[in-house]
């Protein structure tokens, strides 16, 4: 945090931001607007922590290379991503592994049934309104989102609720669609 209180000046200096960052990725939020758009020192900051992705540029919100990383690091950094990025198959899979694996963790600490519940449903909508917001195009289509969905979910998650959550998300084109249940069969649901 001591970077908050710097001058304008060493909130510019690379040198100063770059020690700041690599201490502490939440320093980011206070250097200048050039580093906030200098890939070298957000990779640096958002590998201490994913979510100061809110912080960098609108560039790097939408550069795939660094929305992964932050994605890596922690599944809610993928809320800054830009929005090409949102649509992007392989970060959405990142983001969405990320969310299940963060979840699991917690889980193993927590050991509360509710918890649970509350958890799953909580991520749930995330990704259904994520899926009711991105604008698709011809490379990434919600039959493919649905598929990654599908390839990443984990079975050790409560079957009652797994198919709610796939009744929910299976639009009447995917139940009727040969080419996406030959998908499904390939990820073995």
């Amino acid at each position: 945090r001591a970077l908050e209180y710097a001058s304008d000046e060493l909130k510019a200096d690379k040198e100063v931001v770059f020690a700041a960052v690599n201490k502490s990725g939440y320093a980011l939020q206070f250097a200048s607007e050039d580093l906030k758009a200098d890939k070298k020192v957000v990779l640096t900051a958002i590998r201490k922590y994913g979510r100061v992705l809110e912080y960098a540029s609108d560039e790097l919100k939408a550069d795939k290379e660094v929305v992964l990383a932050a994605t890596s690091n922690v599944a809610n950094a993928f809320q800054y991503a830009a929005e090409e990025c949102k649509r992007d198959k392989k970060v959405f899979s990142r983001y969405l592994s990320k969310s299940i694996e963060e979840i699991e963790s917690t889980l193993d600490l927590v050991q509360d049934p509710e918890y649970t519940s509350i958890e799953l449903n909580e991520l749930k909508k995330e990704i259904i309104q994520l899926l009711n917001t991105i604008t698709f195009d011809n490379d990434s289509t919600y039959e493919d989102f649905v598929l990654i969905i599908i390839e990443v979910w984990p079975y050790s998650i409560d079957y009652d609720w797994q198919n709610e959550f796939f009744n929910e998300i299976l639009t009447e084109n995917l139940r009727n669609s040969i080419g996406f249940w030959k998908g499904v069969v390939y990820y073995g649901m």
